[in-house]
């Protein structure tokens, strides 16, 4: 299963690096349409804002949105296509971008100087309710989670034997295995960081993932293969690789900022 797990682990580790990416884009993009001098860094933006509070809730609030509709997006379409690496690291990034947008809402009430923390604060929304949000949020991606098991199961082609006797196999190179090595990667491309605040959401949201792999091994069913798929243990994917290689340079790039 070595080639399983490495396939996964570059597929999660560049979802998640390209979310990172995409989410600080989107804060880019709003600023600079709003004529503000805007700096892109690989994990923040740094606007010079006239103060106006309707300019910096948009500012705020359009990048975790964006991670949602990125999330919704991809993980609608990998659902269309047969199970392959490429189909893989599509699911990865639509898991990415919903865990993105429900750990913004999770820790809006304990870190306010986050994206929705801020929103929340410059609309003087009750503690009381920031704290309701952050738990309905909490309930809300772990039940999504777990229904996507479904999604991750279907990559198991049954070149391995009874599916059901290996699920155990599968669940651990497939998703937990390729989890612990992506948080590392992950936070490692993180720094250097403005603030401890900063990377807290990044380092804690992809831990959300055990609620997929709670599910598929604690599955009592047979996994139903996808035959019309490639199976992700006989060749390390070239072209997830690549974009691997060319996300971790654009993240490098941006650590001095454009």
């Amino acid at each position: 299963m070595t080639k399983t797990i490495i396939n996964s682990t570059i597929g999660l580790t560049t979802a998640f690096l390209l979310t990172i990416i995409l989410h600080e884009l989107a804060h880019y993009v709003m600023s600079i349409s709003l004529d503000y001098e805007t700096t892109l860094f690989h994990n923040k933006v740094v606007t010079k804002t006239n103060g106006i509070k309707t300019h910096e809730i948009m500012i705020a609030g359009i990048a975790p949105l964006f991670s949602l509709a990125q999330g919704i997006i991809a993980y609608t379409f990998s659902k269309t296509m047969k199970p392959n690496p490429i189909s893989l690291l599509i699911l990865w990034l639509g898991i990415a971008g919903i865990i993105t947008f429900f750990g913004y809402l999770m820790i809006a009430p304990i870190i306010p100087i986050g994206d929705t923390g801020k929103v929340f604060s410059m609309l003087n929304i009750p503690m009381i309710i920031q704290v309701i949000i952050s738990i309905l949020a909490l309930l809300v991606i772990t039940i999504l989670l777990m229904k996507s098991t479904k999604q991750f199961e279907k990559y198991a082609i049954k070149d391995f034997g009874d599916i059901k006797t290996n699920r155990q196999k599968w669940s651990i190179s497939l998703i937990l295995i390729p989890l612990l090595i992506s948080i590392i990667l992950i936070t490692i491309f993180q720094f250097p960081i403005p603030h401890i605040a900063s990377i807290l959401a990044t380092v804690c949201a992809p831990f959300s993932i055990m609620a997929i792999f709670g599910t598929f091994i604690g599955g009592k069913n047979d996994i139903k293969a996808d035959l019309r798929g490639k199976s992700l243990n006989k060749n390390i994917s070239i072209p997830i690789s690549s974009l691997f290689i060319l996300t971790i340079i654009v993240n490098r790039i941006l650590v001095s900022g454009i």
